[in-house]
């Protein structure tokens, strides 16, 4: 599950953290990452849904390729997202159509 480790990392978490997060332990993320088992359909729907990825993207069944950069940085947003309040949220979406509208 190589996609696994792309999206934890992209997302800056350690492997604890992630496992943390998804409720298993840390020696399961190991071995998801080292392709030698595979988390169960929940779970990896779980981890689809948290960090807005197809399931196929989790479960390698798409390219193994990384996520472009604009991915990356939605995996980013969205990770952080997690921890602010409805106005900060709102916030930051104002913040973005601000530094849009500087490009025009």
């Amino acid at each position: 599950m190589k996609n696994i480790k792309t999206i934890r990392m992209n997302a800056g978490m350690s492997q604890q953290t992630f496992a943390n997060l998804f409720g298993v332990h840390q020696t399961a993320v190991s071995q998801w990452e080292k392709g030698r088992t595979s988390p169960d359909i929940n779970t990896a729907k779980d981890i689809a849904n948290y960090f807005h990825v197809g399931l196929n993207y989790v479960m390698d069944l798409e390219s193994p390729e990384s996520p472009d950069e604009a991915d990356q940085f939605l995996i980013a947003l969205s990770v952080e997202a997690k921890t602010l309040t409805d106005d900060q949220k709102q916030d930051v979406i104002d913040f973005i159509r601000f530094k849009k509208s500087q490009n025009k």
